[in-house]
């Protein structure tokens, strides 16, 4: 075993048997004599065996500095308070994710100090010292974050991860009403900083505690944007993830930054190619360019990049890779629902009188018109998938070829229709992807479960924004639910929806939008994965690690939500008159030596000529000029409304609770921003954006009469998703109101890790908890339901797990 391997075993030893705080005080007395004996030399028993670069000395003197700096007692103070966001004994919460994340990057820190005493290649060419400086760089960002995040308590209601709603202009959670479903109407506006209604105003003046508060907030999230994210996408890129996972997100990384750099020059064709794989190798092998690049491209570049850049995983030679390496399907069909009206029974209604002493009379069977989705462009089919490991009565039609069904073997098919239905919806940030690239688990889960998967792909914004995916999951659920014999299924066969990242908001506002219309049959349970439950901006300690993330950072998880809710990117672009932030490879220019520069730019392109380079008007600069004196730019107040259409879905009963609607609301008063508020982040115009919260869009936000009809849940994350604070505070809510809920959390995994499923064994032990949790929603018994207090089995606490660094070649024996 490395060296490295054994230090961070043991610290994790140390971390699992002794207080936090102690290994805090450990790692802090260990990097302290190592960064003193390599500044100085002293009588130690170590001391560095080569020369080191003056940039390691002033790196090693800042990380001196940084650990006088009461490092420790932030992390006390920090240790202190995660226990009181657990839920139930769930030992996860996104404190608890920064407390792990930064003591693996000390614990790294600590053995590459160690190996620059030994003879080896690494400590010789000097990357040793490359990987000492990195971590240092990251460790100073995680010093400000952990700061930051001990005064994030102070907005927050106790026990609860999300800011209050004063701080936010969230309606208040479970407390807010509207009128009936029919005069629902979603309002998005852009307006500036100095925006405010009167009302906000006038609260503000009269409390002026209040707004110091609400000062003291936005200035905190302005200066955790500022965070530099590109020491985290350098040679640093996901090093507190597992192995598999850090090798996996050092390829996408790399090709990440490539691709960026051809698709803002517009290349096209074979060039475009060319330029992508030129580019990619070169990220691969300069992580300090890669970091800088994929920080500006997700920062900067609009929701058209994000759709380009996923729609990779629908290339042919991706999605066709299950075909060979998982089971086979007896059936996959591709079809269109056409845009008929359906008559979808209510749920029945007893009336408790007895007749005879025994029997209770029935009213009479009511029907309830769904509507076709018209939501934006009018109507239009839905397309949805149809996969099936057997091959069942009733599913002859979607046997494509006579030949398929003579070749299907008898260990294939099946003569009995299934018991089951599994109802899914894909993820892909509300943009991009379809059902066909998230086949690398569904076959496992078709094969697993023995049952039918009915897939829904709906339209993608920003074209097709809210409501209009989740009126096509309604509509599809009210087709599948009537057609269940035709799907390979029993006519009362139990639905259970199934849904990850977007598509785990989606089941969930589907689960409400069932509830409140009071459609027949409601689904028997649903597994969220790694799902935002907040359709907006609001910060909380796991989102803050999107700042990190290299699947879903900051920037594009904020114009993923933006698309959604139907705000146009056009309108949020800042001062005009600031430099163009779109030139992404400036870095790579100034890298490249002057010959190589020369051949690549002159000869290349010449041989491989694609359509001429024309700059792309989507990809102007988002970002603001942060020169000294300068405001955020003043916008006119321009309003516009997006249809909800979901009143011309289903008329509601009458007897359930409503959905919430009320409009955000900033509140800072002009006085107090002019004097101590910081000048504004190139995140800060997404929070000026103002738009209606909906129940469907947000299901945090649903009443509790509502949130209460949902189904059995079962919700897993890891303890690295920037989502996880989202899905604890979920589980809290609905666990409350006697919703059972069973809520696992994955180790060491990053986001969308149900799409790496055969790809690691730390992947397919995550993949079988979701299908475990599938076969437990099934087989739930409806008449006597588990107590929601014993339903929350949870995995091993975040971080149990060995770590092992995925640079253990860098260090010596």
């Amino acid at each position: 075993m490395s060296a490295q391997t054994q230090t961070c075993a043991a610290l994790h030893d140390l971390y699992l048997k002794k207080s936090p705080i102690v290994v805090a005080g450990v790692l802090q007395s260990q990097a302290k004599e190592f960064v003193t004996a390599t500044i100085v030399d002293t009588k130690v028993s170590w001391t560095p065996s080569f020369g080191i670069s003056d940039s390691t000395v002033r790196s090693l003197k800042k990380l001196n500095a940084l650990l006088d700096s009461g490092i420790v007692d932030s992390l006390k103070q920090l240790y202190g308070l995660a226990p009181d966001y657990d839920f139930r004994e769930l030992r996860a919460n996104g404190i608890r994710s920064f407390l792990l994340l930064t003591t693996r990057c000390l614990a790294s820190l600590l053995t590459y100090l160690r190996s620059l005493n030994t003879y080896s290649v690494s400590t010789w060419s000097g990357k040793t010292e490359r990987l000492v400086c990195a971590y240092i760089d990251c460790f100073k960002e995680l010093h400000t974050c952990i700061n930051l995040l001990c005064t994030i308590p102070r907005f927050c209601d106790h026990g609860t991860l999300f800011p209050r709603s004063v701080f936010t202009g969230l309606p208040e959670v479970g407390q807010c009403d509207m009128g009936p479903l029919s005069s629902a109407q979603v309002h998005l506006e852009v307006t500036d900083e100095n925006d405010q209604s009167p009302s906000s105003q006038a609260r503000n003046q009269e409390d002026p505690e209040l707004a110091r508060e609400l000062m003291y907030f936005k200035n905190l999230q302005t200066r955790f944007d500022r965070i530099k994210q590109e020491y985290f996408y350098g040679r640093c890129l996901g090093f507190y993830f597992c192995p598999s996972a850090q090798r996996i997100l050092l390829l996408l990384g790399s090709f990440m930054a490539g691709y960026g750099n051809t698709f803002n020059e517009s290349k096209q064709g074979l060039s475009n190619f060319v330029f992508t794989i030129y580019r990619s190798v070169s990220s691969f092998l300069s992580p300090e360019e890669r970091g800088v690049l994929i920080a500006r491209l997700t920062r900067s570049s609009n929701v058209n990049f994000c759709k380009a850049l996923w729609s990779f995983a629908e290339h042919p030679l991706i999605t066709g890779g299950p075909n060979v390496i998982l089971p086979a399907m007896s059936i996959v069909h591709s079809f269109e629902l056409m845009p008929r009206k359906l008559r979808v029974p209510f749920r029945p209604e007893h009336i408790p009188t007895p007749l005879n002493g025994n029997e209770t009379m029935k009213r009479p069977q009511r029907f309830v018109t769904i509507n076709y989705p018209v939501a934006h462009f009018g109507p239009e089919p839905v397309s949805v998938r149809l996969l099936s490991y057997r091959s069942r009565p009733g599913m002859e039609w979607a046997q494509q070829h006579l030949l398929t069904s003579i070749l299907h073997s008898s260990s294939s098919s099946s003569s009995n229709l299934s018991p089951y239905l599994l109802f899914h919806i894909h993820g892909g940030g509300f943009v991009a992807l379809k059902s066909q690239s998230q086949d690398i688990f569904l076959r496992q889960w078709a094969e697993f479960l023995d049952c039918p998967i009915f897939s829904v792909d709906y339209s993608l914004a920003p074209k097709a924004p809210y409501p209009r995916a989740l009126e096509e999951c309604y509509f599809a659920y009210c087709w599948a639910s009537l057609n269940r014999t035709r799907l390979g299924a029993q006519p009362n066969a139990r639905i259970v929806l199934c849904g990850d990242s977007a598509g785990g908001n989606l089941v969930l506002g589907l689960c409400l939008r069932l509830a409140y219309t009071g459609i027949h049959p409601l689904p028997h349970g649903a597994l969220v994965a790694y799902a935002p439950v907040l359709v907006s901006f609001t910060p909380s300690p796991a989102r803050m690690l999107s700042l990190m993330d290299p699947l879903l950072p900051i920037g594009i998880l904020s114009k993923c939500l933006l698309a959604y809710a139907g705000v146009d990117e056009k309108r949020l672009n800042p001062d005009p008159t600031g430099p163009p932030h779109d030139a992404v490879d400036t870095t790579s220019q100034r890298t490249r030596s002057s010959f190589s520069g020369y051949l690549w730019n002159r000869f290349v392109p010449r041989l491989w000529s694609g359509s001429p380079a024309t700059p792309d008007e989507n990809l102007q600069s988002t970002s603001v000029e942060q020169s000294g004196g300068r405001r955020f730019h003043n916008r006119p107040r321009d309003r516009f409304s997006v249809p909800v259409g979901l009143s011309e879905m289903c008329t509601p009963i009458g007897n359930g609770s409503t959905p919430c609607a009320q409009k955000n609301d900033s509140s800072v008063p002009s006085n107090v921003m002019h004097m101590k508020r910081e000048l504004p982040s190139d995140l800060d115009r997404v929070r000026y954006i103002s738009f209606s919260q909906d129940s469907f869009m947000s299901p945090y936000l649903a009443s509790d009469d509502l949130l209460r009809q949902l189904p059995p849940l079962g919700i897993v994350c890891s303890n690295f998703d920037p989502f996880l604070d989202d899905c604890l505070e979920l589980a809290k809510r609905a666990s409350r109101l006697g919703v059972s809920v069973d809520m696992r959390v994955v180790d060491d995994l990053p986001h969308a890790f149900l799409n790496f499923a055969p790809l690691g064994p730390e992947f397919q032990y995550a993949n079988k908890v979701c299908m475990n949790m599938l076969k437990s929603l099934f087989e739930r018994d409806p008449e006597n339901p588990c107590d929601p207090s014993s339903s929350s089995e949870s995995s091993s606490p975040a971080g149990m797990s060995k770590y092992h660094s995925f640079d253990e070649d860098f260090v010596a024996e």
